[in-house]
């Protein structure tokens, strides 16, 4: 593999571990709110907006490798 490759891999794992964090985070302030005081509704809402688009980004970058992938096959089925 080359270098790139495998720096891009890396900067795509780092940014599903902040992600996971993030999430978690989330979640812990959820049941905070639910069991007795933490961040206004308000916060929470704009918190999960974010890691919702975060999720997107993350699920549109796969799809994409994926397409790419089927096409470097097809081309070695084909000739």
């Amino acid at each position: 593999m080359s270098k790139t490759k495998n720096n891009h891999e890396l900067i795509v794992k780092i940014g599903l571990i902040l992600e996971a964090l993030f999430g978690g985070y989330i979640i812990y302030q959820i049941f905070r709110i639910l069991f007795g005081g933490s961040w206004s509704p308000e916060n929470i809402i704009i918190a999960l907006l974010i890691f919702s688009l975060g999720l997107t980004v993350t699920i549109l970058r796969r799809s994409d490798d994926t397409s790419i992938n089927l096409k470097t096959f097809k081309k070695g089925l084909i000739g």
